[in-house]
């Protein structure tokens, strides 16, 4: 009778543990690493040339996952800190940002409760900041 309510018991902690950590990550699960890049070596930037701010993030695919750099000047310091995201499709020629839809989220995460940098798999695939901290001015280099 004990062996059986010992059972019962961690049986539902177990449930109360994976029902709470499906708070914090994706309907389909925590972000998997990708290994074995098809793309290798494959680089993308996103230029910034306006007359204040200016620099680039530049995303190179390596073995497993993507490689970051950013090199931004010219951020106003009173406005910072800056989140900063990989969206679904790319800026259009027009520069018009409210054309790129949502977050990369691959898992269905979303943005709530904010990402924890401690459990980057946990984040949507595309919360650089959440999993890298957020940029502050008036520059930054980040890799």
């Amino acid at each position: 009778m004990q062996l059986t309510s010992l059972l019962g018991l961690l049986a539902t902690a177990t449930l109360a543990v994976g029902q709470a950590s499906n708070n914090t990550t994706g309907k389909l699960g925590d972000a998997r690493p990708v290994r074995n890049n098809p793309v290798i070596g494959e680089v993308w930037v996103a230029k910034f040339d306006s007359p204040t701010v200016k620099g680039f993030v530049t995303a190179v695919a390596n073995t497993v996952g993507v490689n970051y750099t950013i090199d931004v000047t010219g951020l106003p310091v009173d406005q910072g800190p800056f989140k900063y995201h990989v969206h679904v499709r790319a800026v259009p020629s027009d520069g018009n940002c409210a054309d790129t839809a949502g977050h990369l989220d691959s898992y269905l995460r979303g943005d709530s409760p904010p990402c924890n940098s401690a459990a980057p798999q946990t984040c949507e695939v595309g919360d650089l900041s959440g999993k890298y901290g957020t940029v502050t001015g008036p520059s930054v280099l980040k890799r």
